[in-house]
């Protein structure tokens, strides 16, 4: 669950495999659900001007979305995948790994260069400078 940067949308992944999106104020479902995905979602990030939403897989990918229409925006990512997270500039999607930080570019769909090895289970934030 995750509030958007605006927070007016609340994003919801579910265990039925879609992401379901709220008005924060009312609670009304906001359009039909994201679908197309076939595992439960692990975590939900929206970018920092709420345009696109991502969302991270059970069975390891990562989706990008439209926020305002739930169209999928090109192919998945493929990797094992615990949780993403915007940078403040909409720049990078960090990619937890099985204790492995992946960063993205999200519109070349390009990895930067290496890797880090970091110690992350649940959900990543951006804060500043610093990865959290």
């Amino acid at each position: 669950i995750v509030f958007s940067p605006d927070g007016g949308v609340l994003a919801c992944g579910l265990v039925d495999a879609t992401v379901r999106l709220l008005d924060a104020q009312t609670g009304a479902q906001l359009g039909d659900p994201l679908t197309g995905d076939t595992q439960p979602i692990k975590s939900v990030a929206f970018s920092p001007d709420s345009k696109v939403l991502a969302s991270a897989l059970h069975d390891g990918t990562v989706r990008l979305w439209d926020a305002r229409t739930g169209a999928q925006l090109g192919d998945p990512l493929v990797g094992h995948i615990n949780s993403v997270a915007f940078s403040p500039e909409d720049k990078v999607l960090a990619q937890s790994v099985n204790g492995t930080l992946r960063l993205w570019d999200p519109l070349n769909r390009q990895t930067s260069a290496g890797s880090l090895k970091i110690f992350i289970t649940r959900q990543l934030s951006f804060e500043s400078n610093w990865i959290l």
